[in-house]
């Protein structure tokens, strides 16, 4: 399962810090000097990621990610990095939204340059699912396994809370036990980022799906609609 990255008018320092994690396997990015040819991309296919240069050299921001959100498009809830220099970065604040759009600095650090870039390709879209889940861990040649808990899930990662010693990068077996569901799905997660107690609250890695084996996929995908269906209804009312 690949996980596609879209680079908008990259700044081409700021893809090199970014490397560590866009040049993993299964990753897939592409790359396009303006933003009115990033969007002819846009209407073709859904990225996991729209990682954006600011400013544009053609077109204003606001214009850009109307376009990219509109409801019929493959990206409409697709996140967002915008990467600016420090001095343009409050003109991107009105843009900013909870969750889909955040931005980050041509200053910033590879490590953190890479935490919120990992942090956004879990949040789309994610419901709240408190999930047990076996994580199959080989630990000095040592298999092993525990019992943890999701946080939320969608289809293409989770938040799995645990105390194990994960790295990012680590390839996980795992079998997750849906509610309702008698049957495990069966899968291989990569490690994306590991939660800091401190600042989330919470010890955990967030995963991304690398296999979902034998239609499991399919499962997911029902309870994921189902469970975001019974939120919208209790939100409505």
């Amino acid at each position: 399962m690949s996980t596609s990255v879209l680079a908008v008018a990259p700044n081409r320092d700021v893809l090199q810090r970014l490397d560590p994690l866009l040049s993993r396997e299964a990753f897939e990015v592409h790359e396009m000097p303006t933003g009115k040819a990033s969007l002819i991309l846009t209407y073709q296919q859904r990225y996991n990621l729209l990682l954006v240069g600011y400013p544009l050299p053609d077109m204003g921001l606001d214009q850009f990610l109307h376009a990219v959100h509109e409801l019929d498009s493959p990206c409409a809830d697709s996140p967002v990095l915008i990467v600016g220099d420090d001095d343009r970065l409050r003109e991107t604040e009105p843009f900013v939204e909870s969750g889909y759009v955040r931005v980050a600095s041509t200053s910033d650090s590879p490590a953190s340059l890479q935490e919120k870039a990992s942090r956004l390709l879990e949040v789309a879209p994610r419901v709240g699912v408190r999930a047990m889940v076996r994580l199959e861990v080989d630990i000095a040649g040592n298999p092993t396994t525990q019992l943890a808990q999701t946080r939320n899930i969608s289809d293409e990662g989770m938040f799995i809370a645990t105390s194990r010693d994960l790295v990012v990068g680590e390839r996980v077996p795992v079998q997750l036990y849906l509610p309702d569901d008698p049957m495990p799905i069966a899968a291989e997660v990569e490690v994306l980022r590991l939660a800091l107690p401190e600042v989330e609250g919470v010890a955990g890695v967030g995963v991304r799906f690398l296999e979902v084996k034998r239609g499991g996929q399919s499962r997911l995908h029902r309870h994921i609609e189902e469970q975001a269906g019974q939120l919208a209804g209790v939100e409505a009312g």
